[in-house]
């Protein structure tokens, strides 16, 4: 009987938006806390920029109703195939956090990169937000 093994690169995300006073047009501050927590033979990358074990990432000024993008590069330094999927936790109705690497199975030393996206609604209130992102790799043996 085959095992699967699972690696866990778990992205902790704390989102504060805030309004900004005197503006015509809501407008909210988002300092980002994510921090990243990689663990198992995968290596990430985040704007071209290589993750440590901790590392914390900034999405910038942010306004409801837009897109933010980043792009997030995914290595399989293992010495079989893992598929790699994203999950979220505790995650807000109706915001929407993608990766198109989202699915992908990966050879040994293999890499894929894509969007990594964050969509506020329109409706996003000034307060402070948390959720888990967990992006896992798993070994994909015949």
């Amino acid at each position: 009987m085959n095992k699967n093994l699972k690696w866990l690169v778990i992205i902790v995300a704390t989102l504060i938006v805030g309004a900004t006073a005197g503006s015509i047009v809501d407008q909210y501050r988002n300092t980002n806390n994510t921090l990243v927590i990689v663990a198992g033979d995968i290596t990430l990358w985040l704007d071209g920029v290589e993750l440590s074990k901790e590392v914390v990432i900034t999405w910038g000024d942010t306004m409801p109703s837009y897109t933010y993008t980043k792009t997030l590069k995914v290595r399989n330094d293992a010495n079989v195939n893992v598929k790699i999927t994203m999950t979220t936790e505790n995650f807000l109705t109706n915001w929407v956090q993608t990766w198109v690497v989202n699915g992908t199975t990966l050879a040994p030393l293999q890499e894929a990169t894509g969007d990594f996206t964050l969509t506020l609604p329109v409706d996003t209130q000034a307060g402070d937000y948390f959720w888990q992102t967990i992006i896992i790799a798993t070994e994909m043996r015949m």
